[in-house]
């Protein structure tokens, strides 16, 4: 995450409803969670152990990153929603 400049990254509940605001192309979307503009990726992490078990979860990301903003959010001009 340092090289990509978010500032903050967090996992959301499976359960948490956030409405989409915009879809982008890589599958992520972005929310208003509170009054925070995040961006959600969801992800299949897997991970495997030394003593071969593995294990493997569905996980929601949600990514601070003003380049995850657009322009002009935050000015009163409306979003479509997707």
């Amino acid at each position: 995450m340092a090289g990509t400049g978010a500032q903050f990254l967090g996992r959301i509940r499976p359960n948490r409803r956030t409405p989409v605001l915009v879809r982008f192309a890589d599958g992520s979307y972005l929310p208003v969670i509170g009054s925070v503009a995040v961006r959600i990726v969801e992800a299949q992490i897997g991970a495997t152990c030394k003593d071969s078990t593995s294990s493997t979860g569905s996980y929601r990301l949600a990514i601070l990153d003003r380049r995850s903003l657009l322009p002009g959010w935050g000015t009163g001009r409306a979003l479509s929603r997707v």
